[in-house]
């Protein structure tokens, strides 16, 4: 039975691709962490059907839509959310969101994870998983396309992992001591979708290149597994750098996002890269030492930045 009563909560973590972006699209493994931040999602009956979107940092609406299904973006997943359920009426979701949205941290897929969550409360199916997960897989298609799958599988699970695409996806969790990251947003981001079709291209134009960068990717990979798994955060830091370069190799990367990296090593920052699809957003640096440091170079740059402890 429906709950027309109460207000139903549900929650989904934000990301932080720490390797492998891009080459997991061409078979290649990630290594992945939820973020402890995402998105928190209210839902009770209103005077009509709505999703109000806000971003819990600043406190600013972001976007405020009803269920359309061809309608923009927002107003799809909405309507699919619905659809899924057999939702009906005037429900109201609110969604804050604690991340840079559009950014590179799995935002969309929080917000989803969180909203779904909310509203299988809300029809009294609390531990509906199959419902969630189709939820997710749905909105995260109208949102991006073609998607990795990575941003679905932190949002609902959080923690450490390592992810390979397949069907089903492969998903390993990794054990990981606590450190502290810097995170900073550089500016807006292309869609993924664009991100990734431009990768395409490139894997089309340069095929035997684009096919070994990839495969270095994953020996990146393997090897930052071994070095997180030890704590080596020397080693960790050397291969976020390398990664770096090779996302740059793919095309992926800004000069905001490099200046933003050199700016974070020259403070003391063990290796810093972006994170994500790249063309703007957001990059993260390894600091255990010296967060504090990192983050005011970095806002005295102009750049908004802020420590976060993983996982």
């Amino acid at each position: 039975m429906m709950d027309t009563t109460r207000r139903l909560v549900g929650q989904g973590c934000g990301k932080l691709i720490l390797f492998g972006e891009h080459a997991v699209v061409w078979g290649q493994p990630a290594i992945v962490a939820g973020l402890p931040r995402g998105a928190t999602a209210l839902v009770r009956m209103a005077e009509k059907a709505s999703l109000s979107i806000v971003n819990g940092r600043t406190g600013a609406v972001h976007a405020e839509v009803e269920p359309k299904a061809d309608g923009s973006p927002l107003e799809q997943a909405y309507q699919a959310m619905l659809d899924i359920l057999e939702l009906e009426g005037p429900i109201g979701v609110h969604v804050t969101i604690d991340v840079p949205i559009g950014a590179g941290l799995g935002s969309s897929a929080a917000m989803s994870v969180a909203a779904a969550r909310a509203l299988t409360q809300f029809v009294g199916k609390p531990m509906a998983t199959t419902e969630v997960e189709a939820i997710v897989a749905r909105t995260e298609s109208i949102f991006h396309g073609n998607p990795s799958g990575i941003d679905q599988a932190a949002a609902l699970g959080g923690g450490i992992f390592q992810y390979t695409r397949g069907t089903p996806a492969s998903i390993e969790a990794l054990w990981v001591e606590p450190v502290s990251v810097v995170v900073t947003e550089t500016g807006p981001a292309p869609s993924t979708a664009s991100l990734v079709e431009g990768v395409g291209r490139f894997h089309d134009a340069h095929p035997k290149i684009a096919s070994r960068i990839d495969e270095l990717v994953g020996e990146v990979v393997a090897d930052a597994r071994t070095a997180l798994a030890k704590g080596d955060w020397g080693t960790v830091g050397e291969l976020m750098n390398v990664n770096h370069g090779l996302l740059v190799s793919m095309g992926v990367s800004t000069p905001g996002l490099d200046r933003a990296c050199h700016i974070a090593r020259a403070a003391g920052a063990l290796g810093a890269k972006l994170t994500g699809a790249g063309g703007g957003g957001c990059m993260f640096a390894l600091a255990p030492e010296s967060p504090d440091e990192v983050v005011r170079a970095l806002q005295e740059a102009g750049f908004d930045a802020f420590e976060i402890t993983i996982p």
